[in-house]
């Protein structure tokens, strides 16, 4: 089987050299040219493995799709690679295009879905590998893993369990499809939903939601993403840890919703029925 990976960032580069420690015929890589170093890592691995590299600001040129015709290919694999196939690139190899996500689809379609679904409070998250069509993260289920959400996750744990199912579900869905041994799912879309791109600016913490929505968002947005914050004297507080405390001092009471304490090396921040303590933040 001809297969061609695009990927991009630590995931990317992570499942690449997993599939060509395990024999896995990868006859090219494509990485996006642009100056975004989140998405560096697989052109290392390619480069490590002498393999064809390409560079490529749109893959749907079609300058590009005539270089890689002679591929023969059979299998375009997708991980965390950040242009959208389109009709001409997603018919062109003789099985298809697959993508993984970070997701249960069809929940947390879209971007940020691991954000999302710890700021939503969700129990469980996951990956699947599902076929690439003409929607966003809408083809058919070929594997999917669940994660469960531990309460006290932070995104980075949920991050570190995600590294280590990709390159396994991606293997195992490529032996799945060489074998034709598919038990492939339609996703019913309607019990589905999209999720935005997030931004540095989206992290302003909202002192009128309940405690515990406050703790899953800085549990969310933490380290390696921006961060929570808030303001206070007008200089911005980025939160990395916290946890809540429930059983407010008395000398907490009377304060207001959002009121900032230092204490110590700590910052106490008054909720509406807890205090949150927070234990890791520094000032931008």
């Amino acid at each position: 089987m001809n297969i061609l990976f695009m990927g991009g960032h630590e995931l990317g580069a992570k499942t690449l050299e997993h599939l060509i420690n395990n024999n896995v015929n990868v006859v090219g890589v494509v990485v996006s040219k642009n100056d975004n170093d989140w998405y560096r890592g697989v052109d290392e691995v390619a480069n490590k493995f002498n393999l064809n590299l390409y560079e490529e600001k749109n893959i749907n040129d079609q300058n590009f799709l005539n270089k890689i015709k002679s591929l023969n290919l059979d299998l375009i694999v997708c991980v965390n690679f950040d242009q959208i196939l389109k009709k001409d690139i997603i018919n062109l190899p003789t099985i298809g295009c697959i993508n993984t996500h970070a997701s249960l689809l069809p929940k947390y379609r879209g971007r940020a879905p691991l954000n999302w679904a710890m700021i939503n409070g969700e129990e469980y998250s996951g990956v699947t590998v599902h076929f690439i069509d003409e929607g966003i993260d809408t083809g058919d289920i070929i594997l999917q893993e669940k994660i469960k959400i531990d309460e006290d996750y932070y995104i980075s744990d949920l991050l570190n369990k995600v590294k280590n199912i990709y390159p396994k579900i991606v293997l195992n869905a490529i032996r799945a499809l060489e074998s034709n041994n598919l038990n492939l799912i339609k996703p019913d879309l309607s019990k589905g939903f999209y999720v935005n791109k997030r931004s540095k600016d989206d992290g302003k913490i909202d002192f009128s939601k309940p405690s515990k929505d406050i703790m899953n968002f800085i549990k969310a947005i933490s380290k390696p993403y921006p961060g929570a914050f808030l303001y206070h004297n007008n200089k911005k507080i980025i939160i990395w840890r916290a946890r809540l405390d429930y059983n407010i001092s008395p000398q907490y009471e009377s304060l207001d919703i959002g009121t900032v304490v230092f204490n110590n090396s700590n910052l106490f921040i008054k909720l509406k029925d807890a205090m949150l303590i927070v234990t890791n933040y520094e000032f931008e």
